[in-house]
């Protein structure tokens, strides 16, 4: 089977030096990739944060740049209390509140960065590129909460 040999940041395309051959049982039932496809997966994009050690698995990578065109990446500054106290992953869909009247805006987790000395927590997201600017505007005036709506 396939798995990393280091640590992958969400967007970085796949090289074979990322790549080992780990030996599994054939009956696992887990959902990975096979050796033999290893070349197949170079060029590829990491769909999130992948680990060394991890897995590969058909939905650890994709063909897909974030952002594509006509989309953007925001970055969110949430306060304490602003976002679910369960963890935010890569492709989970949230529903990010702006406050001051706006309609809030759905967007999908790209990362989701640890909490500074502050207990702000930073969240790559993203849109549609039509509303990254209210949300970035939201982020600075500290008025974004985000809401977890699906699992990716």
């Amino acid at each position: 089977m396939i798995a990393l040999a280091r640590p992958l940041a969400s967007g970085s395309e796949v090289q074979l030096s990322d790549l080992r051959e780990v030996r599994l049982p054939s009956d696992t039932g887990l959902a990975t990739m096979p050796w033999t496809d290893v070349d197949d997966m170079v060029g590829l994009i990491a769909a999130g944060e992948l680990r060394a050690g991890q897995i590969l698995t058909p939905d650890s990578v994709t063909v897909d740049r974030v952002p594509a065109p006509g989309e953007a990446v925001v970055g969110l500054s949430v306060e304490v209390g602003h976002a679910p106290s369960t963890g935010l992953e890569p492709r989970d869909q949230v529903l990010v509140v702006l406050g001051g009247g706006a309609p809030p805006r759905r967007a999908v987790i790209v990362q989701a960065g640890e909490s500074d000395i502050s207990g702000r927590r930073t969240f790559d997201v993203l849109v549609p590129q039509a509303d990254a600017e209210a949300l970035a505007l939201a982020s600075v005036e500290g008025r974004a909460a985000i809401g977890l709506v699906g699992r990716g």
